[in-house]
């Protein structure tokens, strides 16, 4: 199950989640296979998680340790990577392949104008708690008004690249839910 926000009808917002905001609704991808479900489930959000083009990779530094093993799945799947300086070094270091681009307030062209051309596909920035007004903030806020899918968490970030290499080389099928518990419709 994935939960839908309104957050396209409040451009400027951070999309990080608060004690006062409220669903939508809640759609839900089903599948045999997890990868699969999930990445149903996301295109019912309308946050569909794209099968090829670039993706932005920006992590507070708890999560550096963990990222490159994630972006060389994507990496592995085609995805170009960019990053901000202080990913990027990481994901280098591992190995993976990244692109730098800069902050928004390191100058210009920088990463606003990346979101702004459409030249993101993904963005996965995973948030330090330190306020809307940071870089990160105006990332998210960006990735909404551009209708840019925005991950925020490192399980989710693993469940997309589960998602697409479920996907890879095979079309989604489209069955209903008694079909999968087996129970026959009259």
């Amino acid at each position: 199950k994935e939960s839908v926000f309104p957050f396209v009808k409040f451009p400027g917002v951070d999309i990080i989640l608060s004690p006062e905001m409220k669903s939508t609704g809640e759609v839900m991808g089903i599948d045999k296979d997890f990868g699969k479900a999930f990445y149903k489930s996301q295109d019912a959000a309308m946050s569909h998680i794209p099968r090829k083009g670039t993706v932005f990779i920006s992590v507070k530094e708890t999560d550096k340790p963990t990222i490159a093993e994630i972006a060389r799945e994507f990496h592995k799947l085609g995805l170009k990577i960019v990053s901000t300086k202080g990913t990027a070094k990481v994901l280098k270091e591992a190995g993976v392949p990244a692109e730098e681009v800069l902050k928004m307030v390191e100058g210009s062209p920088n990463l606003s104008h990346w979101i702004k051309e459409k030249k993101m596909d993904l963005i996965i920035n995973t948030p330090s708690g330190k306020g809307p007004m940071l870089d990160e903030g105006k990332i998210r806020s960006l990735a909404v008004s551009f209708n840019i899918p925005c991950i925020t968490t490192l399980s989710a970030a693993r469940a997309a690249v589960r998602g697409l290499q479920a996907v890879k080389d095979n079309d989604l099928d489209v069955r209903s839910i008694q079909d999968y518990h087996g129970v026959k419709s009259k």
